[in-house]
């Protein structure tokens, strides 16, 4: 679950299907889709249009603060 909240906070994905979701993952559907209905029901997700999920703005700003950042090249 906290791999699909973070998910959702990536650019790219500010409204993300199951299938999508799981593709970027590496997980099954079935188990994606559980784990975004149940960010859902926390309150932490919402339900968007054409079966998709998304973030409230400042879930989404916290989400991506959670996602690990590439390391700086060193020179």
């Amino acid at each position: 679950m906290a791999s699909a909240f973070r998910l959702l906070g990536r650019p790219g994905f500010d409204v993300c299907g199951a299938a999508d979701a799981s593709a970027a993952l590496g997980a099954c559907v079935m188990e994606v889709e559980a784990a975004l209905d149940h960010l859902v029901g926390l309150g932490l997700a919402e339900w968007a249009e054409c079966d998709t999920y998304r973030l409230p703005p400042l879930m989404r700003l916290f989400a991506a603060e959670l996602t690990p950042r590439a390391p700086a090249l060193s020179r």
